[in-house]
């Protein structure tokens, strides 16, 4: 289907490989459009890996600042459970 008075139709319009030549153009844009979308599924999905790899790092160093503060408060609470022990045990 030809619009225009080009004779080209919307597919070679569109066709990002498409040099103006239609005998060029047999079997190479299928490849290429391939080759296209496994390039831009790679960057996605290392786009995906990226963002994935930055939220368990932030996620680990909460985790850990948690832990920390977790085991100074364990550490405070069994030291004064001891002195408190002790005092009783010396009256």
């Amino acid at each position: 289907m030809s619009k225009g008075g080009n004779g080209l139709g919307w597919a070679d319009q569109w066709d990002p490989h498409y040099d103006g030549d239609k005998a060029n153009n047999v079997g190479g844009s299928k490849e290429c459009n391939k080759n296209e979308k496994m390039d831009k599924a790679k960057a996605a999905a290392s786009a995906g890996l990226r963002k994935t790899k930055a939220a368990a790092t932030v996620r680990m160093v909460k985790t850990k600042v948690a832990a920390t503060a977790g085991a100074k408060k364990l550490k405070a609470g069994t030291s004064a459970s001891l002195k408190w022990i002790k005092g009783k045990v010396k009256k």
